[in-house]
C-alpha cells in the first residue's frame, strides 16, 4: 500500500493517518471522511451467496408452503440445532419466493457482523444486489478493510427507508443469526422488522433464540416459528432421501430403524447415508448407528474420514481452518493437489461441502463437519495449525483483504505479521467505526508486544472509548503514559482525545479547561487534526455558553481546512452553530443549519432526512418541534440502536429516547413510552452518566403527571434531586437539558397539579435569568408555564395577554411542541384562548395567529366548547351513571392509551372501545378525550 507520503515541511500526514482523526468527529457525530469508495468485486460474494439447491436434497414442500403462504408474518424464525436443515430449507424457500416473483436477498452472517457499520454495509450490498433501485447511488466498499465513506447513521436510515417504501414483494434471508450478539445490531434488526411493509419479509436462521422482541411479534401474529420438531424428517421424507436420492438398497425395516434411531435428525440421516454407501452389511451398521450427537464424531472418523484417499483426507483437514473456500485459497494451503477438481469431486459426492451461488465460486463445509475436522486436525497434527493459518494470512494479505489476514495471523500466533498488518490497516478501520474488531485484535496481542507499539496503543484508546467507555480509555491513556505525549506521530491522535473523553464523561468544566490548554499546543503536523481539535473545542465552548468563543474556534477551523474543507468539517460547524441558534430561540435558522449538516455527508443528495447520527438527531429534533412526527420518528428510530454504540454521548441518548417516548405517548402507545424512558435510564447507568439517569426520571415524572398520577410524578422528581448535578447543568447549555431540568420539572408540577399561584414568583425569576443569559428557548418554555399558572390561578385575562406575544414568537419561528408537550392544562388554556377570540374578547389576535392556535388545538384534540374557568368550575351532575366498563375505558383514556391498545388490554374489539367512548361523550356532555378526562376528574370519577 502506497501512502500519500509524510511531508513534514508542509504538515501533511499519510492518508491512513489523516483518516484516523475523523474518528474525533465520529465520536460526536458518527460520520467519516469522504474517502473514495473502491470496487468490492468478489469480496462480498461468499457473504451474499445462498447455498445452492442440490438435486439430492428432499424438497420440504409442506414447510416451504407454510413459509411462503403466511400472509401476516413479518419475521420467519427457523430455530434449531446444527444439522437440522435450516439453511437448506431457507434456500428452498428462497427459490419458491423467486418463482412467485419476489425479490430476495441473502446474507451469511459471521462474528465480525457484530459491528453495526459492517453489518449495514453487508446488508446494503445484499439489498443492492436484489432490488431494482439501489439503496444509495454510490458503490459500497468491502466490509473487511477498505476505507468507508458510508456513515452508520446514513446506512441505517437508507436501509430502513428503502425497505419501508418498497412496494414490490421481497424477502431478506439472514443465516447464522445466532452469531449476532451486539445490542446495536439486534436493535437495527428489530427496527427492520417493525418497519417492514406488507410486501416485505425477513427470514432468520439461528441455532438459538435471538434477543429480539419475539413475544410482541408473536402476539400480533407477525412471527412464524419453525423449530427442530418441524425440521425433523418424517419417515416418508427419510425414505425419499435414502432410497430415491442416495439410491441405497434398504428394506422397510432398515428404514424404520434408521429413522427411529436418528429421530429424523437431518444431519444424522445424511451422515448415515455417506457411511452406508461404503458398507457391505447395511443392516448391521444401522443396528449400531443411533444418529445421536454423541456418536456422530465416531462415525465421521470411522466411516467418512478414514475411508478417504490420503490426499483427500489431508485436503479436508488442512482446509478446515477456513470459513469459506475458494480454489486459489485452498491451493495456497495444500499446493500439491488439484484444488479445483478436488472441490468439484467433494461437491458431487455430497461430502458435507456446498457451493454458494454467485459469479465467483466459493464453497463452505457444513458447520458440524467443519468443527469435527478442526478438532481432528488439532488431535493429529497440532503443529500444522499455525502453519496453515500463516499461509491463509499471506493469501488474504495478497488479496488486499486485511481483516481475515489479521485474523489468521493472530490465530497462528504470528504477532509480528499481525502487528505489521495492523499498523498499515488499523487507522482506516477506526474511521469506519470498526472498534469492536480493533479491540478484539489489540486485546489478543501480548502486552509486552503492544507496549512496544505506541501507534497501536493510541488506536486502542479509540477502540476502548467506544466499547468500554471513556473511563476505561482514560485509565488506559494513563497506563500508557500518552496523556502528555509530545511525539509528533502520536500528538494528532491524543491531543483531541483529551478534552473529548472529559466531554463524553459529562465533565464539561474540566473539558473546557483542557480544551483551552490543548488549543495552545497547535499547530501539529496535521492541519486536518488541528481543525478537528478546534471544532471539538468549539463544541465544548458552546456547551459551556461561550458562544462567541465557540464561533471563533469554528471559524479558525474553517481557515485551517482551506477553501475546500472536508464535508464532515462543514457538518460539524453547522451542527454547533445550529445548536447555538436553537438555544437563542432562532428555530427557523437552526432548522436550516442542522438540515444542511444532516445532508452534508450525503455529498449533495437531495434527501432531507439523512445524515450522521448527531446532526441527524438535531434535525429530527427540529422536525419534532415543528410537529412533523412521522419524519422525526423515522429518523430517531434509526438512531436509537446506533446511539448505543457511541459509548457515552449523553445529549444524543436524551434526544433520541425522550423524543421517541413523547411521540409514542402522543399516539397512545403508553407502554412503549415508559419502556423508552426506562431504556434511557439503563443506558445512563451503563455509561455512568448521572445527567442521563436524572433526565430519565424527570421524563418519567412528566408522563406520570400527564396521566394524573401527581404523587408518583413528584416522587420521581424527588429521586432526581441532586444539587451538585443540577448546579453543574445550570452552568452549561446542553441541548438535552435546556428545557428539562429539576427547576422546570418542579415548576411544571406546581403549575399542573400543585399551587400554581405560589409558582408565579419563581417563574418570573427563572424567566429573567434565562433572558439575561440569552437562553431564549428556555425563556419560551418558562413563559408557557407562566401562562398556564396564571390561567390555573384564575387570572384568565392576564394569561391571555401573556399568551398573545408568546404565540406570535412561537408562530414566527415554527414552534409547536414547546407548547403541546405541556399537556392537558396547556390544551385547556389554548381552548379557552380560542373561545375568547371567537367571542371577540381579544383584539390583538390577527387571522394568522388564530389559525396557528387552531392548529395547536387540533393536536390536542380539543373543540372550543370547554368552560372558560381556569380549572375551578365544578362539574354538573351526570346525565346517566357510568358503567364499570365505561369507567375502565375512561381510566385507560386518562393514562393516554390509544383505542387499539385499549382494545388489546381489555380483550375486546376496537369497535367495542369506540362504542364505550361514544357513550362516555354523551353521558359526560363532552366532545373529546381530553374533555372527558378533565370532566371525570372534576366529578371524582377517576
Amino acid at each position: 500500500m502506497i501512502l500519500a507520503g509524510r511531508h513534514t515541511a508542509t504538515g501533511t500526514l499519510p492518508m491512513a493517518q489523516q483518516g484516523c482523526h475523523a474518528t474525533i468527529l465520529a465520536s460526536l457525530t458518527m460520520t467519516q471522511p469522504p474517502f473514495q469508495s473502491v470496487r468490492y468485486g468478489h469480496v462480498l460474494a461468499a457473504k451474499l451467496a445462498p447455498p445452492t439447491v442440490n438435486p439430492n436434497q428432499v424438497l420440504r414442500q409442506s414447510l416451504v408452503d407454510k413459509v411462503c403462504t403466511s400472509s401476516t408474518a413479518k419475521l420467519v424464525l427457523m430455530r434449531a440445532s446444527p444439522g437440522s436443515g435450516k439453511s437448506t430449507l431457507m434456500a428452498q424457500c428462497r427459490q419458491a419466493f423467486i418463482e412467485q416473483g419476489a425479490a430476495t436477498g441473502w446474507l451469511n452472517l459471521d462474528t465480525s457482523d457484530n459491528d453495526p457499520s459492517r453489518f449495514l454495509v453487508c446488508l446494503t450490498a445484499a439489498l443492492e444486489a436484489r432490488l431494482e433501485r439501489p439503496v444509495r447511488p454510490v458503490q459500497t466498499p468491502p466490509p473487511d478493510g477498505a476505507p468507508d465513506s458510508y456513515p452508520i447513521a446514513n446506512a441505517a436510515l437508507d436501509v430502513l427507508d428503502r425497505l419501508s417504501s418498497e412496494s414490490r414483494p421481497y424477502v431478506l434471508f439472514l443465516d447464522e443469526f445466532d452469531l449476532i450478539k451486539d445490542p446495536a445490531v439486534l436493535g437495527l434488526v428489530r427496527e427492520l422488522v417493525d418497519q417492514l411493509p406488507p410486501s416485505g419479509r425477513l427470514v432468520i436462521g439461528s441455532r438459538n433464540t435471538p434477543d429480539l422482541p419475539l413475544s410482541r411479534w408473536r402476539a400480533r401474529g407477525q412471527l412464524l416459528e419453525i423449530d427442530v420438531q418441524h425440521l425433523r424428517f418424517t419417515l416418508d421424507e427419510a425414505t425419499t432421501f435414502l432410497v430415491e436420492r442416495r439410491r441405497l438398497p434398504l428394506s422397510t425395516d432398515d428404514l424404520g430403524l434408521l429413522h427411529q434411531g436418528t429421530e429424523g435428525w437431518v444431519a444424522g440421516l445424511w451422515l448415515a447415508a455417506v457411511a452406508l454407501e461404503q458398507q457391505e452389511h447395511c443392516s448391521h451398521f444401522i443396528t449400531r448407528f443411533s444418529g445421536s450427537y454423541d456418536t456422530v464424531a465416531e462415525y465421521l472418523t470411522e466411516s467418512v474420514l478414514a475411508r478417504q484417499p490420503p490426499r483427500v483426507r489431508q485436503f479436508l483437514l488442512h482446509t478446515s481452518i477456513l470459513k469459506q473456500l475458494s480454489v486459489s485459497l485452498c491451493q495456497a494451503l495444500v499446493p500439491d493437489v488439484d484444488a479445483a477438481s478436488l472441490l468439484r469431486d467433494l461437491e458431487r459426492a455430497d461430502l458435507l461441502l456446498s457451493s454458494m451461488t454467485g459469479e465467483h465460486r466459493w464453497y463452505r463445509y457444513h458447520s458440524l463437519f467443519s468443527g469435527f475436522l478442526q478438532s481432528q486436525l488439532q488431535k493429529e497434527a497440532p503443529q500444522e495449525v499455525p502453519r496453515l493459518h500463516r499461509l491463509a494470512s499471506a493469501w488474504y494479505a495478497a488479496q488486499q483483504r486485511p481483516v481475515p489476514a489479521i485474523d489468521h495471523a493472530i490465530a497462528a500466533a504470528d504477532f509480528t505479521s499481525a502487528i505489521a498488518l495492523m499498523r498499515a490497516h488499523a487507522p482506516p478501520l477506526v474511521t469506519q467505526g470498526r472498534v469492536r474488531l480493533l479491540e478484539r485484535w489489540l486485546g489478543s496481542l501480548p502486552p509486552e508486544l503492544l507496549g512496544q507499539q505506541p501507534l497501536l496503543q493510541a488506536i486502542q484508546l479509540w477502540a476502548v472509548t467506544y466499547t468500554s467507555g471513556p473511563e476505561g480509555a482514560t485509565a488506559l491513556m494513563r497506563t500508557y503514559g500518552l496523556e502528555h505525549t509530545e511525539d509528533p506521530e502520536l500528538l494528532p491522535y491524543v491531543l483531541p482525545l483529551r478534552p473529548l473523553l472529559l466531554a463524553m464523561m459529562d465533565r464539561m468544566d474540566e473539558a473546557l479547561v483542557v480544551a483551552r490548554e490543548c488549543v495552545t499546543q497547535l499547530p501539529t503536523q496535521s492541519p486536518f487534526a488541528d481543525a478537528v481539535l478546534l471544532s471539538t473545542a468549539g463544541s465544548i465552548f458552546a456547551s459551556m455558553g461561550d458562544f462567541s468563543g465557540a464561533r471563533a474556534l469554528l471559524e479558525t477551523a474553517r481557515r485551517r481546512q482551506g477553501e475546500k474543507p472536508a464535508s464532515f468539517q462543514v457538518m460539524y460547524a453547522e451542527s454547533t452553530e445550529g445548536l447555538i441558534d436553537v438555544i437563542e430561540g432562532r428555530l427557523g435558522l437552526a432548522r436550516v443549519r442542522v438540515r444542511m449538516a444532516a445532508m452534508i455527508s450525503r455529498r449533495g443528495e437531495s434527501a432531507e432526512d439523512h445524515g450522521n447520527a448527531w446532526a441527524g438527531a438535531l434535525y429530527a429534533a427540529a422536525l419534532y418541534e415543528g410537529n412533523h412526527l412521522d419524519a422525526a420518528e423515522r429518523m430517531m428510530r434509526a438512531y436509537e440502536p446506533v446511539c448505543r454504540t457511541l459509548g457515552g454521548l449523553a445529549d444524543l441518548m436524551i434526544l433520541v429516547h425522550v423524543i421517541l417516548a413523547r411521540i409514542a405517548f402522543q399516539r397512545g402507545d403508553v407502554d412503549r413510552a415508559f419502556q423508552l424512558v426506562t431504556s434511557l435510564e439503563y443506558l445512563g447507568r451503563q455509561s455512568r452518566l448521572p445527567r442521563v439517569i436524572a433526565t430519565a426520571k424527570l421524563e418519567r415524572g412528566r408522563l406520570l403527571l400527564y396521566q394524573g398520577h401527581a404523587d408518583a410524578a413528584r416522587a420521581e422528581l424527588d429521586v432526581a434531586e441532586d444539587d451538585a448535578l443540577w448546579q453543574r447543568v445550570a452552568r452549561t447549555r446542553m441541548i438535552g437539558n435546556e428545557l428539562e431540568d429539576l427547576v422546570i420539572g418542579r415548576l411544571r408540577w406546581d403549575v399542573t397539579a400543585g399551587d400554581a399561584q405560589a409558582a408565579l414568583p419563581r417563574l418570573a425569576t427563572a424567566i429573567a435569568d434565562a433572558s439575561a443569559a440569552s437562553r431564549h428557548l428556555r425563556a419560551f418554555k418558562l413563559r408557557v408555564l407562566q401562562a398556564m399558572a396564571l390561567w390555573r390561578s384564575g387570572q384568565r385575562r392576564s394569561s391571555h395577554e401573556l399568551l398573545i406575544p408568546l404565540l406570535q414568537q412561537c408562530h414566527k419561528e415554527g414552534f409547536f411542541r414547546i407548547i403541546i408537550d405541556e399537556g392537558p392544562v396547556a390544551g385547556l388554556l389554548l381552548n379557552d384562548f380560542a373561545s375568547a377570540h371567537a367571542k371577540g374578547e381579544l383584539c390583538r389576535v390577527d387571522a394568522s395567529l388564530a389559525d396557528y392556535a387552531r392548529r395547536l388545538l387540533d393536536t390536542f384534540g380539543l373543540l372550543s366548547s370547554e368552560p372558560a374557568a381556569g380549572g375551578k368550575a365544578d362539574a354538573g351532575p351526570l346525565q346517566e351513571p357510568l358503567t364499570r366498563k365505561e369507567i375502565g375505558v375512561l381510566s385507560l383514556v386518562a393514562d393516554g392509551y390509544s383505542d387499539t391498545v385499549m382494545a388489546e388490554k381489555l380483550c375486546v374489539s376496537i369497535n367495542t372501545v369506540r362504542s364505550h367512548l361514544r357513550n362516555l361523550y354523551v353521558k359526560l356532555n363532552v366532545h373529546s378525550r381530553m374533555q372527558a378526562v378533565v370532566t371525570a376528574r372534576r366529578a371524582g370519577i377517576i
